[in-house]
């Protein structure tokens, strides 16, 4: 699921430090899928990042292999992550949580080692929907 939000300067949740703006999108985050599994974050194990930026092997070539401030996961699995664009009247804040997985499929788009050579693959064959099922991380 993607999710675009707008913060103007003037707004109560405009932050001009660039590490914390995203921290309260995070906690909605949190909040919506601790609702949705029917239980309390502490309880799913759900976390939001604070700083700093977690970067891992993968992070020059996928974004969403680190783990950066205001991101969400739960049981150590990242399931919601975060950009932001900043303009003189505010910051969109772009987000991404992820719904369903479909085991097997991105291993095709990506070589085995980390910041290696990525094979050209059809779009006949990219997978449509490659994302944890947070039901299933619990």
């Amino acid at each position: 699921m993607w999710l675009d939000v707008f913060v103007p300067n003037e707004d109560v949740l405009a932050e001009s430090d660039v590490g914390k703006s995203f921290h309260w999108l995070g906690d909605v985050f949190a909040e919506a899928i601790a609702t949705v599994l029917g239980t309390f974050a502490a309880d799913a194990r759900i976390e939001v990042k604070s700083r700093p930026v977690q970067a891992t092997p993968w992070s020059t070539s996928l974004c969403y292999a680190g783990l950066g401030a205001g991101e969400v996961t739960v049981a150590g699995r990242k399931v919601v992550g975060m950009s932001q664009r900043r303009e003189r009247s505010g910051a969109w804040i772009h987000s991404m949580a992820l719904l369903s997985h479909r085991t097997g499929t991105w291993p095709i788009c990506w070589p085995a080692q980390p910041n290696a050579v990525r094979p050209r693959v059809p779009r006949s064959r990219m997978p449509g929907s490659a994302t944890p099922n947070i039901s299933s991380i619990l």
